[in-house]
């Protein structure tokens, strides 16, 4: 997917993306909660500092989207968490030192796992987060930046939001969807997480990110799109053979991907839905792509079933 395509992705999902970093850190804030504090909307019952929370998240998202382009290096982590620290965390942005006082992460059941050493250098982390970003596997190379910022502990507090905003920001760049933990999985991520800072075994964690927090576009057949428009203009497959002048069995094997549709139906499909003939047939546009065009062309939205 290209980057124009990922920014929409992250737009689209980014009250998710929210809604799941305050999870993972355990505020009680709901996902209608969250999505009234990002439309500026009074929230009751919940504390300064958890609107705080959601705000400073909201405001690190408008930034990372409008520099999506920006190089990644210790100077872009830094502000990262100085956005999504700006009300919440003390010296946001500020790397640690010896000077600084003394971290430690906790287990489930409140117990010492993990004491993090005094970060390196800056420009010793400069180097090291830039050879992760060239690592050709883009994907491999955005979960292996969540897992050096979030293990580091490079700041005072706000790691885990850093980590997750800088992971995202190297998976829009390259087109690689976005990285969002879900809300039902917070639990075992956490414990993933801390088997990860205390064994050291980055594979199996990255893999289990890989394979749960990785979203992309779902990606559809030629004939996967056309039964599912059919679908929702609750149009039997019948009343759709007889529309485009072919027979209920041609339009089952196309809908199944057996057979290529006719030219002649490719262009009443096209012209139904107001798209290009060529647009139609195309990997490149979308289901959603599809069903505005319809929308432009009919006056109305077609019925329920959204691509997420």
């Amino acid at each position: 997917m290209d980057i124009e395509k990922n920014i929409l992705l992250a737009k689209k999902h980014i009250v998710e993306n929210i809604y799941s970093s305050v999870r993972v850190e355990g505020l009680a804030i709901t996902f209608p909660e969250t999505e009234q504090i990002l439309e500026d909307r009074s929230v009751k019952g919940r504390s300064h500092d958890e609107l705080y929370f959601v705000n400073d998240l909201k405001h690190a998202w408008q930034y990372l989207l409008e520099n999506v382009s920006e190089e990644i290096g210790i100077e872009t982590v830094r502000k990262m968490n100085r956005l999504a620290g700006r009300f919440t965390v003390d010296n946001a942005g500020s790397i640690r030192s010896v000077w600084s006082e003394p971290i430690a992460v906790y287990g489930m059941k409140g117990e010492l796992v993990y004491t993090p050493p005094v970060p390196k250098p800056a420009a010793v982390l400069d180097g090291e987060i830039r050879e992760l970003c060239a690592l050709p596997d883009k994907t491999d190379a955005a979960l292996e930046l969540y897992m050096y910022i979030a293990k580091s502990q490079l700041f005072n507090d706000g790691n885990k939001r850093t980590a997750s905003l800088i992971c995202n920001m190297a998976l829009i760049q390259n087109g690689e969807g976005l990285f969002i933990i879900p809300p039902e999985k917070s639990l075992e991520f956490k414990t993933r997480l801390i088997d990860f800072y205390t064994s050291g075994k980055g594979h199996e964690f990255k893999e289990w990110l890989r394979g749960n927090c990785i979203l992309k576009p779902k990606e559809y057949t030629l004939g996967q799109k056309i039964q599912m428009l059919r679908e929702r203009l609750n149009l039997s497959r019948a009343e759709f053979a007889a529309m485009l002048n072919v027979s209920e069995e041609t339009v089952l094997d196309i809908e199944k991907d057996r057979a290529e549709p006719p030219d002649e139906a490719v262009e009443v499909m096209a012209d139904y839905f107001g798209i290009d003939k060529e647009e139609f047939k195309s990997d490149a546009v979308s289901l959603r792509e599809q069903q505005e065009a319809y929308g432009k062309r009919n006056g109305r939205e077609m019925p329920a079933g959204e691509e997420r």
